[in-house]
């Protein structure tokens, strides 16, 4: 797919954060018969998240990724902010080029059993990662 290089970090970014939290494939497109209907999706083992009727590759690859990051569990167990000042207790993620990051230094997650995209893998690791803390 083919997008304005003005989108290409939002874009990487919101590949890349697909990437991290499991997803086997990531798709970014627009409408053939719409030029302004850009849509960004994310495929999981028995998940499948889609952001549609987006104005450019930009806008839908930031609204796929903030649907992935709102109301998430970060990689240090606390819940995600995109707010800048995280809450006390929040971890604040931002986007920094092409990658969101985390405002912690945990390690990322391992995810031993299952395969990749398996969201029941993903829920068992974080509950073993909490119950260790």
């Amino acid at each position: 797919m083919t997008f304005p290089d003005a989108d290409r970090d939002q874009v990487l970014a919101a590949a890349d954060l697909c990437d991290q939290a499991g997803a086997y494939s990531f798709d970014i497109g627009q409408s053939a018969d719409d030029q302004d209907n850009w849509h960004a999706i994310a495929f999981y083992r028995g998940a499948t998240l889609v952001v549609n009727h987006q104005p450019s590759a930009a806008h839908a690859a930031t609204a796929l990724a903030r649907r992935l990051l709102t109301g998430a569990a970060c990689k240090c167990g606390r819940k995600v902010s995109l707010r800048e000042g995280a809450r006390p207790g929040w971890c604040q993620w931002q986007l920094a080029g092409p990658r969101w990051v985390s405002g912690c230094a945990a390690p990322p997650m391992e995810i031993p059993a299952g395969q990749r995209g398996d969201i029941q893998a993903l829920r068992r690791a974080i509950s073993e990662r909490e119950e260790a803390s």
